[in-house]
């Protein structure tokens, strides 16, 4: 067996960056800029009118008010897409509308609420306006020739707006990981099959499909495989074609795990197997060219600790992304029982009081009871070496629910 440092370092040595690929900026959230954005123009592009109103010139209605207005003469009327010709001059005002290029001579604009047309073809203005009072100016958003985004970011749906804005159609990104899921077991049913003796619902195939997507992975379900050597490799054989391949079951040692010798099989090079973790110690990580492979343990918690603390970071550096678990330090509640030799990772409920963060745990620590992580907001994380923990002692813990955190830590505030 190997340490869990051990396990994530081999893991990242074998991972790589995916190819870079050419793709459409409208649909390009979640995906890592391979280039440098430097924006070709300035946005807006012209002077223009952040209200609706009149362009005028500041110096002609700074006396203007409810009980003296001022009134202009309305020279032109410009819509947003659209340009006026005219200048304007003392004691003149062009009606404007929200984005349209600001008429030369003026260097404000009057909301409309603040006026009163008139049919001679003038406005009364109520309210004196500063010099650039609503006016928005080229470049105020981006300069020509600014460096917008950098490689390495990931876009956010922000972002391909801003693309839009400075006429990006097509950003350069690498590309996302194909990732297949198969679950492997003679008890495993469909959810939406009834139950019969022996059999239980498939979930860690729908665990994982979920948290791939959570972090921006393309999933593909493969099915289940049953526990024969001919049906795990032709389920395998099947996964061949992608980028990275997540089994569930049939790794420990049983009679019926053929995972690892079928990874053997197909040439895939067993990298380890068996971490010193709990949950999750019967894991086998394999590489094949590029290709990663993970055979993750059948019990679900153990599964899913086993995908957040090696998949996740495989999968972002795979993406161009540097990645790092959120790591916080709280006490614990109450003591908890613990022998050394393996590292534990216990699923916990985080909460917040005069003393900073606090911990305890969610309850049943089985691996197969996947509830008590639905209820979790974290898991503590204890050293190979350590032994006991006594109530009140420091622990660390790898947060999952990064919402629960900020909302404790704004609560803190308010």
């Amino acid at each position: 067996m190997i340490s869990v440092d051990e396990a994530r370092s081999i893991i990242l040595q074998s991972a790589a960056v995916l190819s870079l690929v050419k793709h459409a900026s409208a649909e390009a959230a979640g995906f890592v800029l391979a280039e440098d954005i430097v924006s070709t123009e300035a946005i807006p592009p012209f002077d223009n009118s952040a209200m609706d109103g009149y362009a005028v010139r500041s110096e002609d209605v700074q006396n203007a008010s409810h009980d003296q207005p001022v009134i202009l003469k309305v020279i032109d009327e410009v819509q947003a897409g659209t340009t006026s010709h005219h200048t304007v001059g003392s004691n003149e005002a062009v009606q404007i509308m929200t984005g349209a290029p600001l008429p030369p001579g003026a260097d404000a604009v009057v909301m409309v609420e603040h006026t009163e047309k008139l049919d001679s073809g003038s406005v009364k203005v109520f309210l004196s306006v500063a010099k650039h009072e609503h006016c928005r100016f080229a470049g105020d958003d981006i300069q020509k020739g600014q460096l917008v985004f950098e490689k390495g970011r990931r876009l956010k749906s922000y972002d391909t707006g801003v693309l839009a804005s400075i006429g990006r159609k097509e950003v350069m990104v690498w590309r996302k990981p194909r990732v297949a899921i198969v679950s492997t077991g003679n008890e495993l049913i469909g959810v939406d099959e009834p139950l019969t003796s022996g059999k239980i619902r498939s979930s860690n195939n729908v665990a994982l499909q979920s948290l791939l997507l959570h972090h921006g992975v393309i999933p593909f379900d493969l099915g289940i495989a049953r526990d024969t050597p001919e049906d795990t490799e032709r389920q395998l054989t099947r996964a061949i074609e992608y980028d990275v391949i997540l089994t569930s079951g049939g790794v420990s040692m049983g009679e019926y795990d053929f995972v690892r010798e079928t990874f053997q099989r197909l040439g895939i090079e067993i990298k380890f197997w068996k971490v010193r973790q709990k949950p999750g110690k019967p894991l086998v990580f394999g590489t094949k060219g590029s290709q990663l492979f993970f055979g993750l343990p059948g019990n679900p918690v153990s599964s899913i600790v086993c995908f957040e603390l090696y998949v996740v970071p495989a999968l972002y550096k795979m993406m161009g992304l540097n990645y790092s678990p959120l790591i916080i330090h709280a006490r614990c509640k109450h003591g908890i029982n613990k022998k050394p030799g393996l590292r534990h990772f216990l699923r916990a409920k985080i909460s917040k009081s005069e003393k900073g963060f606090e911990v305890e745990l969610t309850g049943n620590q089985s691996s197969g009871v996947l509830s008590s992580l639905s209820y979790a907001d974290g898991l503590i994380d204890l050293a190979e070496s350590r032994d006991n923990v006594n109530e009140g002692e420091t622990v660390e813990v790898v947060v999952l629910d990064k919402e629960k955190l900020l909302k404790l830590m704004s609560l803190s505030t308010d």
